[in-house]
């Protein structure tokens, strides 16, 4: 059985790079993930802005917010 990795979706690469290009003219400030699931797009955006991270999964936002880099200085994730 194959294990999906982190980078399962097959145009996740392509957004992240249209995000972080679209970040970078945009003023600096927060980010909102919603429906941040496993955390990738937050943790790539962090190290830029502040990161605001919401799911309705409570498992995956424990998740999310226990493997973030740097701890929950940056960031923060909620259920909702």
């Amino acid at each position: 059985m194959m294990r999906p990795s982190k980078l399962f979706h097959p145009t996740r690469l392509r957004e992240i790079r249209f995000i972080r290009r679209w970040l970078r003219e945009a003023a600096p400030g927060a980010v909102c993930d919603f429906g941040c699931g496993d955390g990738v797009y937050s943790q790539r955006f962090a190290d830029r802005h502040a990161v605001f991270g919401f799911d309705p999964w409570h498992s995956q936002v424990r998740k999310t917010a226990a493997s973030f880099p740097g701890g929950a200085k940056s960031a923060w994730f909620l259920v909702a």
